[in-house]
């Protein structure tokens, strides 16, 4: 091994040469952002490393070793290649969104202008960079539909149908629904299945916001043409859009049409039910909810509060058949809070609970488990002289000896017998 003395002024002296001059020409020429700020003949001096300043003087003849690398190679984590280049495309790719949207932020009178100002430069295309510049420009439609139709022209890219609905998207927010169309005739003419529900749920919430109801309409009716179906979460979704945009009327409409060909669940009447609240037309908030019983469901929670929140509020008095959906729906929840706070709301409206409120209370009860809520219930019917019907008697009796409840079936077979004996005088 050389002493130590020996490599430290061969070092010393290779610093101490000129290095070789770099032509910076070589490394602006494909980039018209790069600027020469320093003189060609400008020479590199790189600092000495430290293990090499501070080299021990007391004893330069000494063998002479290089510090080990494993801390430096670990901190840098060389074992890994991709997180290197990783880190160098996503720094690339920043670089480049940066630099495109200076050029995308200058006054373009159209989109064709932002193609033509793109075409001078030299970057390179990739989803990542399309995707990041047409969040930073979601609100102007001109730069981003120019960098859209400019990054199709590049050599071997291709936008993704994430990007297409991003467009379409931005089109319709911007009210340019001509070129909304075209953008998603173009993605069904590819033939790949691009027009999916995401981008026709795009399409209809843009053209109601736009109050284009009857387009959004017309937009799900024609679903079939890109191969999509017309099911209930598409249905919802077009009536959420319409009753969201002060047009619960034509989410009733859309409701009509399609109620006997397409499937109901709970939330196509819930968008109605908050539909008819937030318009302040309650009578069809009340027949949103027959109508909903009729199909064996319920409200949501929030929903029929609110109704009943806005009857308050508009002195129009609710009545036991408002009440009766919202009851069976805390049974059916097992929300008993809920159900005490809706009896007292009844009360504090004088409506008195008839046979036919007890009954749904007692088996909704039962058929949620809630057996000693049931059974005050039932026993609450009695003293109020009703006489329970023989389905309500036998389901609660058949259920407490399930649960082997012999005490608390006893006192309903009483409590039966005595609203018999009653019935009878």
């Amino acid at each position: 091994m050389l002493p130590r003395r020996k490599i430290i002024n061969f070092l010393l002296h290779l610093h101490s040469q000129n290095k070789p001059r770099i032509n910076p020409l070589r490394y602006s020429f494909c980039n018209p952002f790069c600027t020469l700020n320093e003189s060609p003949n400008t020479t590199e001096s790189p600092e000495l490393p430290i293990w090499l300043r501070s080299h021990d003087t007391q004893n330069p003849d000494e063998d002479f070793v290089i510090p080990s690398l494993a801390s430096w190679v670990e901190n840098h984590k060389l074992n890994d290649p991709n997180s290197i280049v990783t880190h160098v495309i996503s720094e690339k790719t920043d670089t480049d969104v940066d630099k495109i949207s200076k050029i995308l932020k200058n006054k373009y009178p159209s989109p064709d202008e932002v193609v033509l100002a793109l075409n001078g430069s030299c970057f390179s295309v990739s989803n990542s960079l399309v995707e990041h510049i047409l969040k930073r420009f979601s609100n102007n439609w001109i730069p981003a539909f120019g960098l859209f139709t400019w990054a199709k022209t590049q050599t071997g890219y291709r936008h993704t149908p994430e990007i297409y609905n991003t467009m379409v998207d931005i089109l319709g927010k911007s009210k340019n629904f001509g070129l909304m169309w075209e953008v998603v005739k173009e993605m069904d003419e590819l033939k790949e299945g691009y027009v999916t529900l995401a981008t026709m749920n795009k399409v209809m919430r843009r053209l109601a916001r736009g109050d284009r109801y009857e387009d959004a309409i017309e937009a799900f009716r024609g679903f079939e043409r890109y191969g999509l179906k017309k099911e209930t979460m598409a249905m919802n979704i077009l009536m959420d859009a319409l009753a969201k945009e002060n047009s619960v009327e034509h989410a009733y409409k859309v409701f009509l049409e399609f109620k006997n060909c397409i499937p109901l669940n709970s939330y196509t009447f819930n968008i109605l039910l908050h539909g008819w609240c937030k318009a302040r037309k309650l009578g069809d908030a009340e027949r949103t909810i027959d109508e909903m019983q009729k199909h064996g469901l319920v409200p949501n929670e929030e929903n029929a509060f609110k109704l009943l929140q806005k009857m308050e509020e508009d002195s129009c008095k609710p009545d036991l058949q408002t009440y009766a959906p919202l009851l069976k729906m805390c049974c059916k929840k097992k929300r008993m809070k809920l159900l005490n706070i809706l009896l007292r709301h009844m009360f504090k409206n004088d409506i008195s609970i008839d046979l036919g409120t007890y009954t749904l209370l007692v088996h909704g009860l039962c058929k949620s488990g809630k057996l000693e809520e049931a059974c005050l219930f039932f026993e609450e019917m009695v003293s109020r002289g009703m006489v329970p019907r023989d389905s309500t008697y036998k389901m609660l009796v058949e259920e407490l000896e399930r649960k082997s409840l012999a005490d608390a079936k006893e006192k309903m077979e009483k409590l039966m017998s005595q609203a018999k004996e009653q019935e009878s005088v």
